[in-house]
């Protein structure tokens, strides 16, 4: 199967013995490269989850071929999942050009795969670009998210992170402004009804120098805006920035499929490894 707008196509096999192949595409003749995954032989009119994988500081669609991600993407390959991980422009921070991506990626895997609930996984700054996209309601059907180490407190970053300087670039702010910039795209500034419905995951570090739990879920949850989720779980882990206590494909991949399974659209029973 050759998708449009393919740059280069690999192929794969999950410890479960599932073939798959991963392909990179410019979606739509967007320049912004993405990587794209789906078992061989899938049905493409049967309707499936859609997973989006957000990448943190520094990353690309590589994301899809980390090391630490190997058993979630096998899992939800194995589960029949259409994965995306798009490039976003590298250090986006969840800014216009990100969800004009992420949005552009979806109506692509749309067109080609017949596409039911929407399932969210981000890292760091991705974490912060998944809640970004809750808050936006950038793409449709969005059932469940799992942040792990999730960069949420912007205007801290801004103000005291590691990766002030580039969260600036990304609206173009300075620290003067930086707050205006961000109203909207930042996940703080949003609303407890904004999220409302959602279900969410996020394993979070207290030991963590780069998103530390205290100034970033925790400010979510004092700010009030967990109040309306489905189902919200607040998990504390141990190490520092993401470290391997952050990472339980297994019990994530679980918590995703119990979303997708509220929105099946009569698709088969899905099981994820």
């Amino acid at each position: 199967m050759t998708l449009p707008d393919e740059l280069t196509t690999a192929t794969a096999v999950t410890p479960r013995g599932t073939r798959y192949s991963i392909a990179r595409v410019h979606p739509n003749g967007v320049a912004d490269r993405t990587a794209i995954a789906w078992a061989d032989g899938l049905d493409t009119d049967a309707p499936r989850p859609h997973l989006m994988m957000f990448h943190g500081s520094g990353g690309s669609d590589a994301v899809i071929d980390d090391e630490v991600f190997a058993d979630y993407v096998a899992g939800a390959i194995d589960a029949g999942w259409v994965i995306s991980a798009a490039s976003l422009g590298g250090n986006s921070w969840g800014n216009s050009y990100a969800h004009d991506c992420i949005a552009n990626v979806d109506h692509y895997v749309s067109a080609v795969f017949t596409i039911g609930p929407r399932l969210l996984l981000g890292e760091s700054q991705g974490g912060g670009t998944t809640f970004s996209v809750l808050l936006r309601k950038t793409v449709p059907s969005i059932m469940a998210a799992v942040a792990l180490a999730p960069a949420l407190n912007f205007q801290w970053v801004c103000d005291e992170g590691q990766s002030s300087a580039a969260i600036r670039d990304a609206y173009d702010a300075t620290p003067h402004d930086f707050a205006t910039r961000v109203r909207g795209h930042a996940p703080l500034t949003g609303a407890a009804a904004d999220f409302s419905g959602y279900r969410l995951r996020v394993r979070a570090s207290y030991d963590d120098t780069m998103t530390p739990k205290a100034a970033h879920i925790d400010r979510f949850v004092e700010a009030g805006l967990a109040a309306h989720l489905a189902v919200f779980e607040n998990l504390t882990v141990t190490g520092d920035h993401m470290s391997p206590p952050h990472y339980d494909a297994a019990a994530d991949l679980a918590f995703l499929a119990a979303g997708a399974a509220e929105l099946r659209h009569g698709q088969p029973e899905m099981e994820v490894s």
